[in-house]
This record gives structure tokens, C-alpha cells and sequence, in this order.
């Protein structure tokens, strides 16, 4: 759904206008959601280094920190592919402080506690977790891993064992589809000379045989990549913890950080993507050709990607969130959307829409199409509907309501009843939000950002339920400004599917995936250019959505009393929770109720059981009931689909005891979404 992709704008002249970020942040107050108990703090190091603090008030939370490094995969040297990938690995096997290779993960693992860390395309990105442990337990696990980033050791033993371990992992993803489309695209649609193209998880030809056959030291390779990227300007860290380690002063945390990061060297050295700014990421080529593929999976997918350059509009791109509106158009579910004339065709199953691959140059709005069979034999006619439909959007104006709509989803589901995130989830998303939001849109902006459309430098906590005078319309301009570039000569074009086999020339040299780059007629890209009117297919905007709550709707009606949270005796622990109440009961039916006294949100679930052991007497009738099942959940999908964007959803199970239909969400709509399924 649209508005769960959410990961807008101060007035157009300041929106393109970087805003002015001090190197000292301290002072600067973190806007948090209204929900949040959290106290937030940042602290900028001696070196340089930015630091979020966390302090969690709840009794049985955990510890975590995170730091993310502004050097990725991209940043390989092109002769040792996969080189920031392993240095991730070898960062944990030990340092001059602490040198045993297994020390941290021993550690760790005493107090309940975990580490892990992933390299993606311009971020390396390491964290650990404590669900135990006092305060000398956590300032010690935080100064073994402040270790990381100021002294490995990157011995050569470790260095020749940790190979294997590269190597294992590369060798479970062989039979991935997902790794191995991601590497095609690099193979036939990339430029070779942007980094992008890069192999990026590494395995042992090429940071082992690779590099011995060209004369190359993998060791000094690695001291070299480490003491060229991992300088404290290029990194930032979140650390969270249980506001009783340091008795709710968050200022006692402070020497506790300075001991952990200090150390870690200042280079001053530029972001890496700076190198390849000016290099496109696309050959020119790539529309004029359908890459044709054979999966190791069944399946039939068509992706249609379209890259967009984000050197120039980086912060209102952020600000703004343009294709979070693209997607909930193209992506949607309902009467009149691209799945609902592709399924009555019979020719697809699901349609997705959004972002895709992200990096600091560019990045890519997706539609993906999960094709029947019969689908597969018109592939070309669906990739007609897409551009139909994209040809409406682009001359017909949108609605008012639909910008509206997914900027009141947005603000209920990720920012007014935002869920409360565990420590490890919290330090990992906060980490590397503070260089991709705090350093280009704001430092206060490093939660709020990621979350809420039409951002700006004044926005509060408080809930909104529309735009600021002006909003819609630049997000309306910048919808516009993508679509002009969202045609056939700048779509990127895939197919994949098992009916490809035998028919292919080409394979992929890193996955051995088999393709054929098939070209496209100039006449059909002449259809795709002036496809046939949305209207005349049965296309248009989405409807307006019935179930988005209101705000009146939101509101309680009486004084909510929640019972209290804090920690209990173990006597309290073990009395039991009391029953819900019946409220009727009669032949017909039996109906309990349960007052929330613990979540204290504006939301309900009904819960409809049919008693009845008839549809599982045999196994004809169980694997019927089955069928009965898929069949009416996507019968219903184009009257559910708004619901679940307004925050409801429903089940329907049959099961040897009877009929279960499940429904959930804010109160105010629920009894009419209700109504119509069952």
C-alpha cells in the first residue's frame, strides 16, 4: 500500500535552496511523534562525529547502538570487488584493545545481547543489542564496539578464514532471484564506468583469486580502504538506552559516548559519491531492448524502471516524497486501477508501484507486475495499460483528495499512532538518517523526516490533517516533473519467467543467469508513446476513500483509563487477566466485549466465528474450504483495498471449528467496513 511506503516542503524558492546545517548540533531538538516517550539528544564529538541519544523511559527496555559509515559497496576499488563488504566482516574479529577475534559476540551474548551489520550501495552499517546488563555492561559493550571504528586489527589470519565466510554467504544467494535480477540490471542496462555496476557482495575469486593474480595484497588492500573511508566525519551514530542507566539524566551518557567514539580518526575527507556525481548510471541504449530472463523460481514478473537524477533536488525530493503519490495512483488496487483492468483480463495477479534502487545520484521509480500466464503471452499489451494509465495521470489533473489522502494515512499510520520501536530497531533506522535527513534537510528533522510528507523547518509534533497553504501544489509540481520523464524512451524494461528457457543468448558471468536482450520495434515504442486513453480502457483516479477516519471520529469519547505499566510484583504478574464480558447471549449468538485499558488508541477488533465443523469433514471439503477462502479475499480486494490504506484490515479463515471472519482498525468506520465483507 502507498501510504506504508512512506519512509514535503517549505515554500518552492526555500525547498530548492540547501538549508544552512551547523557543524554542531547539541542544541538541536529532535521532533518525535506525539506517541513517543523517548528523550532525544544529540552530541557532537571532538571529532566531529554526531551522536543521537536515546534515553527509553519503558522498565523492560533493551540497549542498542548503531553507527553508520558513509562508504559503501560503491566505493570498491574496481580491482577487489566486494572489498567493503568484507571489511564489515573483519571489523568484528578483534582490535588492539579487546583482540580476541570471538571477544564482542562473547560478551554480548552473556547479557542476552546480539550483533550484526549489512553493506549496502553507499552505507556500511554495524549495531549490536543488550536485553540485559546494568550500566558498567553497556558502557563496556559500547567501548568494544567503539573499537571498531578506531583500532581493528584486520590480521591476516582472520583475513584468510573470514573468505570462507564471504564466500558461503555468496553462495546462498546463487539461487536467489532477487540477487540475481539485481546483478543483471548491472550487467545489461548500467553504465560500466558508475559504480553502481559494481559486483557488491564480493566472493572469493574476486577478493582472493582476483587479486592474486593481478599481484594484490587483500590485506593491505583492506588497512588502506579502512584508512581512507572510516574517518569521523563520515560517520554518525544512535545510541538507546533504558532511561534508569543513567537516572534519566541524559547528559550522563555523554562521557560514556566520548570513551566509545572519541578515538575514531577525523580525515576530513569528502563523501564518496562526490566522484561519480557527474557519471550517468544509465547506458543510453537501455529502453530500446527488453531484458528477457529465466529465473530459478516459477515465476512471471515484468518491471518497467524509470531512473530519475537527484543531484539537483536532493533535499526536496526528501522533503516532498513525489513518488509516495505515484505510487498510491499507479499502485492501487481499487475500481478503475491498472490491476483492476489487468485482472479482469486474466492476465495478472498484483501490481506494485515505488521507489526501487536508491543512491545519492539517483534513484529509480519501479511498477511491477506479477503476470497469470495468459498475461505473460501480452506482455507487451500490459506494458501498453501501464503507459495508458501514466498518460492520464500526466494530462488529466489529480483530484485534490488524493494528495490529501495519503498525506492523512501517512500522518495517522506513521506519525500520529506511530508504534513505538524496539532499541535495536530505533538506533539502526536513526543512524544512518542522521547524514541521508540530518545533514541535507535538517538535524531535527532526522525521525519526522523519513515519516511525514510536506516537510518544513517549522513543523511540530502535533498531528496534521491537510497541507500548509502551498503544499499540495508543490507536490503537485512534483508529480508533474516526474511524470514528463516517466515515457517509453526512459523506461528500463525486464521480463522474467521459466518460458525463457532455451530461448536465451547471453549469461549473466556472476550468477550464471540466462537472458536474451530482446530489442523493441520502433513501431511499438510508438504504441507505448501514444498509448490508448485510459478512459476508453475503464481507468481513472481512485475514488475517494470512505474509511479514512475523521478527526471527530478519532476522538474518545469519555476518559480513557489505562492501567498502569510499569513494573509488577511477581503475585500481580500471575493473577489472571479478567475475561471479556457478555454482552448477549441468546440462540442466535453469543457476543463478548473487552475494554482496551493498555494500547489507548482510537481502535477496535470485531471478531465473527460460525461454530460449525461442516467444512472440514473430509479432505475434499477442507481443501474446498481452502479454495472458498483465496477465492473471496480477492473478490473483495478491490472494495477492501481502501480500507487497508485507512488503517484496517480483515481475515477471513475457515478452520475445523468453524468460519472466522477478523476485523481490525479505528472505530469510527469499522462497523460499516464490516458490514459489506460479512
Amino acid at each position: 500500500p502507498p501510504a506504508a511506503a512512506v519512509a514535503a516542503a517549505a515554500t518552492a524558492t526555500a525547498a530548492a535552496v540547501a538549508p544552512t546545517i551547523p557543524d554542531v548540533w547539541d542544541a538541536i531538538e529532535v521532533l518525535s511523534p506525539p506517541s513517543d516517550p523517548n528523550t532525544y539528544a544529540y552530541h557532537t564529538l571532538a571529532n566531529g562525529m554526531q551522536v543521537l541519544m536515546v534515553l527509553d523511559p519503558s522498565p523492560a527496555s533493551s540497549s542498542a547502538a548503531c553507527v553508520a559509515v558513509r562508504a559503501g559497496a560503491t566505493s570498491d576499488p574496481p580491482s577487489v570487488r566486494g572489498l567493503a563488504h568484507f571489511c564489515e566482516h573483519m571489523l568484528f574479529l578483534g582490535t588492539k584493545k579487546y583482540p580476541k577475534e570471538d571477544e564482542f559476540e562473547a560478551f554480548l551474548s552473556a547479557s542476552g545481547g546480539s550483533s550484526n551489520a549489512y553493506t549496502s550501495s553507499e552505507d556500511t552499517v554495524y549495531y549490536f543489542d543488550l536485553s540485559s546488563g546494568g550500566n558498567a555492561v553497556f558502557n563496556e559493550a559500547l567501548d568494544r564496539f567503539g573499537s571498531f571504528f578506531s583500532s581493528p586489527l584486520f590480521t591476516r589470519t582472520a583475513t584468510d578464514r573470514e573468505l570462507n565466510a564471504i564466500n558461503s554467504e555468496h553462495a546462498k544467494n546463487l539461487q536467489n532471484d532477487s540477487f540475481r535480477s539485481y546483478q543483471l540490471e548491472k550487467a545489461t542496462v548500467v553504465n560500466q564506468a558508475h559504480p553502481y555496476s559494481k559486483f557488491f557482495t564480493g566472493n572469493k575469486k574476486t577478493l582472493l583469486d582476483d587479486t592474486r593474480a593481478a599481484g594484490i595484497d587483500l590485506r593491505e588492500q583492506l588497512v588502506q580502504f579502512y584508512n581512507t573511508y572510516y574517518s569521523a566525519n563520515l560517520m554518525t551514530a544512535a545510541v538507546v538506552i533504558p532511561s534508569s542507566l543513567v537516572d534519566g539524566d541524559v547528559k550522563k551518557l555523554i562521557p560514556v559516548v566520548e570513551k566509545a567514539f572519541g578515538d575514531v580518526p577525523n580525515l576530513d575527507i569528502s563523501p564518496p559519491e562526490l566522484k561519480w556525481a557527474d557519471v550517468p548510471a544509465f547506458i543510453a541504449a537501455a529502453n530500446l531492448f527488453i531484458v528477457e530472463a529465466v529465473p530459478v523460481q516459477e515465476l512471471r514478473q515484468l518491471s518497467i524502471s524509470f531512473p530519475f537524477s537527484t543531484i539537483t533536488g536532493t533535499e526536496m525530493d526528501l522533503r516532498i516524497k513525489p513518488e509516495l503519490y505515484l505510487s498510491h495512483l499507479i499502485g492501487h488496487e481499487g475500481k478503475g486501477s491498472i490491476l483492476s483492468l489487468l485482472k479482469s483480463k486474466g492476465w495478472a495477479n498484483s501490481v506494485s508501484a515505488g521507489r526501487g534502487n536508491t543512491l545519492s545520484d539517483f534513484f529509480t521509480f519501479e511498477v511491477g507486475v506479477d503476470l497469470t500466464e495468459e498475461g505473460l503471452s501480452h506482455y507487451t499489451e500490459v506494458i501498453g495499460v501501464i503507459y495508458s494509465y501514466i498518460d492520464m495521470l500526466r494530462k488529466k489533473k489529480a483530484p485534490d483528495y488524493t494528495f490529501d489522502e495519503v498525506l492523512w494515512a501517512a500522518e495517522l499510520s506513521f506519525w500520529r499512532f506511530a508504534p513505538n520501536l524496539s532499541a535495536t530497531t530505533a538506533a539502526g533506522e536513526l543512524a544512518p538518517a542522521i547524514y541521508n535527513y540530518g545533514r541535507s534537510v535538517g538535524p531535527g528533522l532526522v525521525i519526522a523526516g523519513p515519516r511525514r510528507l510536506d516537510v518544513t523547518d517549522d513543523m511540530t509534533k502535533a498531528p496534521r490533517s491537510a497541507f500548509r497553504p502551498g503544499g499540495r501544489e508543490e507536490a503537485r509540481k512534483a508529480i508533474s516533473g516526474m511524470l514528463e520523464k516517466m515515457v517509453p524512451e526512459n523506461g528500463i524494461t525486464s521480463v522474467v519467467s521459466k518460458s525463457f528457457l532455451g530461448l536465451t543468448d547471453k549469461v549473466e558471468p556472476v550468477y550464471g543467469t540466462d537472458y536474451r536482450n530482446r530489442p523493441i520495434s520502433e513501431s511499438l515504442l510508438k504504441l507505448w508513446d501514444s498509448p490508448e486513453a485510459a478512459s476508453r480502457l475503464g481507468m481513472d483516479y481512485p475514488r475517494r476513500n470512505v474509511f479514512l477516519p475523521t478527526e471527530s471520529g478519532l476522538a474518545f469519547r469519555g476518559k480513557m483509563v489505562l492501567a498502569e505499566t510499569g513494573s509488577r510484583g511477581l503475585e500481580e504478574r500471575m493473577t489472571p487477566v479478567p475475561p471479556p464480558e457478555v454482552i448477549r447471549s441468546d440462540s442466535r449468538w453469543t457476543v463478548r466485549f473487552k475494554q482496551d485499558n493498555k494500547f489507548g488508541k482510537p481502535k477496535a477488533y470485531l471478531i465473527f466465528e460460525l461454530v460449525t465443523g461442516e467444512a472440514f469433514v473430509n479432505a475434499k471439503d477442507a481443501a474446498l474450504s481452502q479454495f472458498y477462502t483465496v477465492a473471496a479475499t480477492d473478490a473483495l480486494n478491490e472494495y477492501a483495498y481502501d480500507a487497508t490504506l485507512a488503517g484496517m484490515s480483515y481475515t477471513l479463515q475457515v478452520l475445523p471449528r468453524g468460519v472466522r471472519i477478523t476485523f481490525g482498525g479505528y472505530n469510527e468506520k469499522l462497523g460499516a467496513f464490516a458490514s459489506y465483507i460479512r
